[in-house]
């Protein structure tokens, strides 16, 4: 059976595509930064426990390189987890309720409204064809 789609589907699907492919993957950034730091820490654990000689310098100076370059790793997560937290802050403050004024007041709507939105966003960023469904509360 063949579906005939219009030229308005054909170049939507194309827009979206190209929408959820340049998309800043911070949330995959911040678990990579994590656990790299996560990795680099219990090496320095490890290091610094088969220690048997204090007079190792190059041995200390290996285990504290590994701990700054693990501190950076973790301030990078930390920063990204800020950005997560701003998209989200900027997200609820201007995409939301801004088809659907009439309902403002009513607070249960209000929060079905954000979370089902919430659930679209990270559900299109994992599958760009339900970026284009529509939710109704």
């Amino acid at each position: 059976m063949a579906v005939k789609a219009d030229q308005n589907t054909i170049i939507n699907h194309k827009e979206t595509k190209t929408r959820s492919d340049d998309r800043f993957p911070t949330d995959v950034m911040a678990a990579v930064a994590f656990f790299c730091s996560f990795a680099m820490l219990c090496k320095v654990g490890i290091d610094l426990r088969d220690l048997s000689h204090p007079n190792q310098f190059w041995s200390r100076l290996f285990g504290i390189c590994l701990i700054c370059i693990s501190i950076l790793f973790l301030l990078m997560a930390l920063v990204l987890l800020f950005a997560q937290i701003y998209f989200l802050y900027k997200y609820f403050q201007k995409r939301w309720f801004s088809n659907n004024k009439s309902q403002m007041n009513n607070s249960v709507v209000k929060w079905n409204v954000k979370l089902s939105h919430l659930y679209k966003k990270f559900a299109s960023s994992i599958d760009p064809r339900n970026e284009k469904e529509e939710i109704i509360v």
